[in-house]
């Protein structure tokens, strides 16, 4: 077998002397030489978004004029996924810039980046704010718009607040993401208490029954089942949570 001679590739030989067709022929056989392909089958190197790079320099001042110019560039992903309000809040943003990026976007697309989990952890906006900010208030910009996401778990069964206590925030922080979770959850299971009465009232008025006093009193009965189970829920929320075991979660609101 017959090798190509590889100091035929080194600067200097190839200035000195002149390869043969024999030698080429070899070399244009071989598995160790490729030839040169055009430049558009050939995967272009990535462009990184502007933004993005202002962000992780901490050029605040930059990322705002950018932004003021093109808002567009607010939702724009890097290459795992995380939007310009995330890398910005990862990075520590002042409280000025997050209010700028909420403020110039419309509240469909505000609502949009506040709901959207990055590809890998699934976590929201407000997961990383509970990890990285240090600010009060930028935690109350991106909890006011999306309360929902106080609630919703990461892929590790983590709430944004059980970030902040892992990662010991500031007593301020703790506080207002523990009143405020309680609120949401509050506020969910009265949506579902709502649509329990909605059903009962609906069978109620909808039955074809000639005794209404029967009808009446099943619906009273349905209403105190339903009442009765979220007390008893609550009751053994509480005895879970006396031996040390932290209350259940929900994943997804009904």
């Amino acid at each position: 077998m017959n090798w190509i001679r590889y100091d035929l590739f080194t600067p200097l030989n190839l200035g000195k002397r002149e390869i043969s067709n024999t030698t080429k022929a070899r070399m244009s056989n071989s598995t160790f030489y490729q030839k040169e392909t055009d430049t558009e089958s050939c995967p272009l190197p990535r462009v990184r978004c502007p933004v993005h790079k202002h962000i992780r320099d901490h050029s605040w001042s930059t990322v705002k004029s950018i932004i003021r110019n093109d808002a567009s560039q607010i939702s724009l992903k890097n290459r795992v996924g995380w939007s310009s309000l995330i890398l910005a809040v990862y990075h520590s943003a002042p409280v000025e810039v997050i209010a700028e990026m909420l403020a110039l976007v419309s509240e469909k697309k505000r609502i949009l980046l506040l709901s959207t989990p990055v590809p890998n952890g699934n976590r929201l906006c407000l997961h990383f704010a509970a990890r990285f900010a240090d600010n009060l208030e930028v935690v109350k910009l991106l909890t006011e718009p999306y309360p929902l996401a106080l609630i919703l778990l990461s892929t590790d069964g983590n709430r944004p607040l059980d970030r902040a206590m892992y990662y010991g925030k500031d007593n301020s922080i703790l506080h207002y993401l523990e009143t405020a979770t309680k609120q949401e959850e509050l506020r969910v299971d009265n949506q579902k208490l709502r649509h329990v009465i909605i059903l009962c009232c609906q069978k109620f008025y909808n039955e074809n029954t000639q005794d209404k006093k029967e009808s009446s009193i099943h619906f009273i009965v349905e209403l105190y089942r339903y009442s009765r189970e979220r007390e008893m829920i609550g009751l053994f929320w509480n005895v879970l949570s006396y031996v040390g075991i932290p209350r259940r979660r929900r994943s997804s609101p009904l």
